[in-house]
């Protein structure tokens, strides 16, 4: 999210190498995940890109836009990777949640967005804002910086 506050190219590169780095550390990740990454990079780019002040409207409409379309694009990924016969292994933040709503009768893809919902919505809020008050104090440094100088 952070990078994405200094334009849409260094997001998407964030994003994406952060993906890259993670699924060669990591065998049960996928690359495909990057999707959701750019995602919350066109979000934030739409919502912060030229602006200089943000609104609490602006705040509320990126965690609701983020958190409601990173669970429907997580879940369409997470039950493709699961029904398609690979190896998939949902996180372990997860999949306890997950089994138990399926041994319930539960579909996946509904389990799957069940168990996700919460999850964005907490994580996708304190990156939200830890992310805007790091640029805030970074623009605000370069500022007082930049005054020094004169």
């Amino acid at each position: 999210m952070f990078a994405s506050l200094y334009g849409l190219v260094a997001g998407c590169l964030a994003a994406y190498l952060c993906h890259l780095f993670t699924s060669l550390l990591d065998i049960n990740t996928n690359i495909i995940w990057t999707i959701c990454s750019l995602t919350i990079v066109l979000i934030f780019r739409f919502f912060f890109g030229k602006r200089k002040k943000v609104s609490w409207i602006d705040i509320i409409c990126v965690i609701v836009l983020t958190v409601v379309l990173i669970t429907i694009e997580g879940t369409i990924i997470a039950t493709a990777l699961a029904v398609s016969g690979s190896d998939y292994l949902e996180p372990s933040s997860l999949s306890t949640s997950i089994f138990t709503l399926l041994a319930s009768g539960m579909p996946y893809f509904t389990a799957a967005f069940l168990v996700r919902l919460p999850v964005n919505l907490i994580d996708k809020t304190v990156s939200l804002i830890f992310s805007l008050m790091l640029y805030f104090l970074i623009s605000k440094i370069k500022e007082i910086y930049s005054k020094a100088k004169e």
